[in-house]
Parts: structure tokens; sequence; C-alpha cells
């Protein structure tokens, strides 16, 4: 074993975090709806979202030492189990050295218990001396300074804080030093820089030719006291092996199943995954650190995701938060903390798309259940949310604005805050509001009420305006398509500002020469050049697959394939599906959360929409399947649909005919392929 002085120093030798080098982003696991989660590093580091620190797992080969922080994203890979279960697995090789980690979390009964599982193989002829280290440093995962101030070990349990531990099997090295300091610290961590502490667990491994080393590790997630923990994590592995996750998670994501082509199941029930995790306390958020809040916004695509596989259970338990956040002036704030309190400094801004994002969520679930109930008990929540549309848009009903494109426009806004100046008119804001008022319509004559009509024709009236105030545009300002808004013409939020008027929203016939033009325009612009990637704000953005949803939409399949497939090749941790909001041209992280369950939604909704689509009173088959995908057998069991549940769609390319199982009429079906065949 090397002597205590060698390891310090080689414990300060690898300073900064595997992010500093350009390995940014990260991925997560955890519980579905509970605050615990995991965050997994591109550099293969581990950090409970709780902690201000991470763990790693460095090697030393014949006295070379191998940190993932500082390796090459080629000489790294990650796994999810089974390619998409959330038990994210961490591997590199090096020197005929295998180490592999496996990260999960299980419920401890009254808290999520971390569990890792490393292996370290010798896949050569020759004998190797190995030191395995169990590194914890004052870096977080999420790109930020974190603080060590106290390390400890006992009893197994390597204790950080004073408030996390973690369990180690076998009789580690336990080594102390400061981040930067030259001299090694105590324990108490009394030096110059008591904040910066690192430590580590070291094991020697002694790898004979052929042989395999496994060690198992289980930390605690939420703060608990040592004399708690140690305990509760010794005996742990008596009662909860990581079979019984892979279990637990085949029987939640699996709900619809779907025979497709690789790699769409996997991208499926890895986006799932992700939304089930990043929820909260009955609250969709959209990350799991940064974006740890609830937003109407994301949760709207988020909502219309899980109800189109078979979620709707989950969303159920989200409803109140939609509408138990609204303000007595009928308002949905568009952020919310987990008190359902306007999130500051979002307080002082207004962003109006939440008004129709809420109503939407409620329509929504509506038409995947039929539950009137929930209509009746949220009804005065709907009506006062359309009534505070109306009253803003009010505002923009001067005579003094009439023949400008403001008139009958929504007041400026921050939108949906990556579109522009809040002292900015956007389209955005409006296109949501008529979704929100067309919905209030359609819940207000459900329910029998004497709204229905005035609502329906408000979301008429505020759709005319936008296309009004478009046309004054075009000819003043010499434009040929519908831009961000009468501020905005030239700007890349043009497309995803316009994108509500088609997804969800489905606002205009398809036909519309305007809105085809604008999204050709958008295409030729935005995405084309960089190809199929989203270029906006000079950065790549995910939600371009929600634009690829919009393309589909207008039976430009070539388009939202030509989108799908860079996302998918450009993964923010590659072979996760997980994206942070905003990337670079490799995928890696640019700034926002990861894995963001926006993008997840987007992802769910566009594959969901390529296979069943609905339109009007038809469901869609296969409008957005590539033509090699048709060479293979498909099948997708058990789908919701506004219609009722499909119980099978089975794909024969001998035949290339397709027979659908449920007990939704025949009639209501529509195959666009002419090269296809529906058959009874």
């Amino acid at each position: 074993m090397m002597d205590k002085q060698t390891l310090t120093k080689l414990i300060k030798s690898a300073v900064l975090p595997g992010w500093y080098h350009g390995l940014r982003g990260w991925t997560v696991t955890g519980l579905p709806n509970r605050s615990e989660k995991v965050l997994r590093g591109i550099d293969g580091s581990i950090m409970a979202t709780t902690w201000n620190f991470y763990l790693n797992f460095w090697l030393w080969i014949d006295d070379e030492l191998l940190t993932p922080e500082t390796l090459s994203l080629n000489k790294i890979e990650h796994h999810l189990d089974s390619d998409h279960l959330p038990i994210l697995t961490f591997e590199l090789h090096h020197k005929d050295i295998l180490m592999r980690n496996t990260l999960t979390v299980i419920d401890g009964a009254t808290n999520g218990i971390g569990l890792i599982n490393v292996d370290v193989e010798n896949l050569s002829p020759t004998r190797h001396k190995v030191v395995l280290g169990l590194v914890v440093r004052p870096f977080r995962v999420d790109e930020k300074l974190g603080t060590i101030y106290h390390l400890s070990y006992a009893d197994r349990i390597l204790s950080i804080n004073d408030k996390f531990h973690i369990f180690a099997e076998g009789n580690p090295q336990f080594v102390i030093t400061s981040l930067f300091e030259g001299t090694e610290l105590s324990p108490k961590g009394d030096d110059k820089i008591p904040q910066l502490l690192s430590g580590a667990l070291m094991y020697n491994l002694r790898m004979a030719p052929g042989a395999g080393k496994h060690i198992k590790f289980r930390f605690n997630i939420d703060p608990m006291d040592r004399r708690s923990a140690t305990p509760l994590l010794h005996r742990l592995s008596i009662y909860l092996p990581i079979d019984k996750v892979r279990t637990y998670w085949r029987t939640l994501l699996y709900r619809t199943r779907w025979h497709i082509p690789a790699p769409l199941p996997d991208a499926i029930y890895a986006s799932l995954a992700y939304i089930l995790i990043n929820m909260a306390n009955n609250q969709l958020h959209p990350g799991p650190t940064f974006y740890d809040y609830f937003w109407y916004r994301d949760a709207a695509y988020i909502v219309a995701a899980l109800l189109r596989y078979g979620y709707a259970d989950f969303v159920k338990r989200t409803l109140p938060t939609f509408m138990e956040g609204q303000s007595p002036t009928g308002e949905f704030p568009p952020i919310l903390d987990n008190k359902l309190r306007p999130v500051k400094p979002i307080k002082r801004l207004k962003e109006w798309d939440s008004q129709g994002q809420a109503i939407f969520a409620i329509a929504e679930y509506y038409r995947f259940t039929r539950d009137k109930k929930i209509l009746e008990t949220y009804y005065p929540h709907i009506q006062r949310g359309a009534e505070y549309i109306l009253k803003q848009r009010a505002r923009r009903l001067k005579e003094r604005l009439r023949n400008t494109p403001y008139y009958g426009l929504l007041p400026p806004s921050w939108s949906a805050e990556d579109l522009g100046s809040d002292k900015w008119h956007h389209y955005w804001d409006n296109f949501w509001c008529v979704i929100g008022l067309r919905d209030a319509a359609f819940i207000s004559k459900i329910l029998g009420k004497q709204d229905s009509h005035r609502y329906e024709t408000a979301a008429s009236e505020l759709l005319n305006s936008v296309f009004n105030s478009i046309q004054l545009l075009i000819k003043r300002k010499k434009i040929k398509w519908i831009p961000n808004g009468p501020e905005d013409l030239t700007s890349s939020s043009m497309a995803r500002g316009t994108s509500p008027l088609l997804w969800p929203g489905m606002l205009v016939d398809t036909s519309n020469s305007l809105v085809r033009e604008s999204f050709d325009y958008y295409f030729k612009k935005w995405i084309q050049p960089y190809g199929g990637a989203y270029y906006h704000q000079k950065h790549f953005w995910p939600y371009g697959l929600e634009l690829a949803t919009c393309y589909l939409i207008l039976q430009q399949p070539q388009r939202a394939h030509m989108i799908l497939d860079w996302y998918l090749q450009h993964q923010t941790v590659p072979g996760t599906y997980a994206w942070a909001e905003v990337i670079d041209d490799t995928g890696r992280r640019v700034a926002g959360d990861a894995p963001h369950a926006w993008v997840a939604a987007d992802l769910l909704n566009l594959l969901r929409m390529m296979f069943v689509m609905e339109r009007n009173d038809r469901i869609v088959i296969f409008a957005g399947v590539k033509d090699e995908w048709l060479d293979q057998p498909m099948v997708i069991e058990n789908l919701p649909t506004y219609f009722g549940q499909i119980d099978a769609i089975i794909y024969d390319p001998a035949t290339r005919s397709i027979k659908i199982r449920s007990s939704i009429p025949y009639e209501r079906f529509e195959l666009t392929r002419s090269d296809l065949k529906l058959v009874q």
C-alpha cells in the first residue's frame, strides 16, 4: 500500500473537476415524486442534491493516477440499466483495467438511500498493482464550489460535515487533506482553509490476471446525525437488493409498451423516469437543481406527455398545485415554490402564458379521463383564470392603440423567459391564452355553464388580434413570416414563440399559407444550417423537439426526423437520454438544469405523435414513422387517447398492414400514408 504522504499528494494532484475541463452536464437518479435525488456528472462524480460536495472513484494502476475528471469523453462511458432504467453505470478502461460503478436510489423506509456498487476487473494476462480510491471533494456536480469542513471515518462509516455518511465495505485506509494547502489537516479541519477539506478511502486491490473485485457503498441523502445513520446504513443490504429496484422501475415505466425500432423505446422509458424523478411533493419540476420549482409552463408540456403514456394518476396528484397556486386576482403566478408561493424575483415580473397553461392542464386531463368531478371542483379557478386573461387583454383594447400592432394583444411580459425583453409583446403569450380561453369554453360547455360562448368568442377575438397584428407588420415592415412579436421581427425567438399555435394548440388549419411559410422560414434560418439543431440565443436548445412536433403536424415528417436525429446524437450525458436546457454543438451543457423534464416531455410528445396523433375528431396512425422503421415488426400496447384506450397496434412488415385492437370505433382511425393499410 502507498504511504500516507504519497496518497495525500496524489489526492491533491487533480484539483479541478470535470466540468472545468469541458465535461459539463449531469443526469439524475432517485425515486418518483420524492425529494431525494442524486446527480451523476459526465466525469462520473456523484452528488445528492442535499450535499455540498461530491464523491468520485479514482484508480492508481501501477502507481499511475487515473482520474475521471481529467479524462476525455472517449475514454469513459455511461449506461442506463437495460439501456433505459434510472440505474446509472459509469465505466472507464485503462491498461486492461476496467472500473465500473453503478448508482441508484432505494427507499430506506423513512429516507431515500443511495447505493453504489463498484467493480474493478483485470482483463489482462499480467498482474497489476491497483488502488481504488473513493475520493470526497469540495466541489459540486452542478458546477459550483462546495464545502467540506469536517471529515471522519470509523466503524466503516465516512462522515462528511456531520450530516452525510457513506458506509464502505472492507477495510480501506482513510486519508484527509486540504484541497489547496500543502500540509495534511487534522480531521477537525482546523487549518487555514477549513471549508475545503478533501478525503479518500483507499483500497489496495492486488489484481491477479483475470481477477475481479466488488465493493459496495451506501449513503444517506437527507441530513441525519451519525448515531442515526450508522445502524441504518449497516443493516440496509439485508432487505433491498438492486434487482428489486429493477423490478420496481420496470413495473412503473412499462404502462405503455413500445416494441419499435431502437433506440426509441429506451428514449421513451428513460424520459418518463426523469420526469417522475424530478417530480417532488406532487409538483412537476423541470429539473433537480436550479429548476427544482414548479413552472406552469414546463408542467403543461409534462402533463401532456404523462397523459399520453398512461400516467393520469400522477397528473391528478399535480392538479391541486396548478389550481391552488392561483392568486385571489385570478392570476396563475408563473413559478411557485413547494409551499405554492410565487418565486422571487419572478413574482415582480409577469408571464401571461401561465394563465393558458393552467387551464389547458385541467382540460387535457379531462380529455384523457372524462373525470367530470375534477372540472366541477376546479371550475371556479378556471373561471377566475379566464376572466384574468380578459382583464389583461382589455388593457390593450384602447382606442389609442387601434391600427397599431399592439391592439387587442396581451400586455408586455417576460413571457417564456428566453424570448426577449419583458417590455415586449410576445405572441407566445397570446397563443397560450387563446388555448386557455378555448379550453375554458370547452370545460364550461361540458359543465353546462353559461360562460361557454363568451370564452369561445374571446378566444377567437384574441387569435384574430394576433393575426391582425402580424398582417400590419407584414405590410409595414415588409416581412413574410410570423415574428416573435411587434418589437422583435428577426430573432430566433420567432420559431419557439410561434410553436404553441400548432403544438399543443392546433389553433389553425395546417393549410394556412402564412403559417406554412413561416415555419418554412424558421427551418431554413434556425434549424437546417445546424444539421437539425435549433439555434437560439447563440446556443442550441433541445426545445427544437417542440418544433419537430410542429413540423409533424404540418405533415413534414422529414424535418421532424432531422431534428430528432440531431438531439439523439447529441445527448448531454451520452448514453442516458439526458439533455440540459441549453447545450453546445457537442451536446454538453451551457446553461439550465439537467436532465430537463420539459425536454423529456417534448421528446415523449414527439415520439407518441409520430405513431399516434389526435387531430380534430380522428386518431392519425403512423404519421411520422421513418421508411426504414417499416422493415421490422412493431407493436404498441396499452395506449390512452382522447377517445379511449388502444389495446394494441400491430404492424406487419410483410403485408405493410396495421391492425388495431381497441373498443374505439374503427372509423375513428385515419392513415395518411398511402403505402400502408389498416386492417380490421
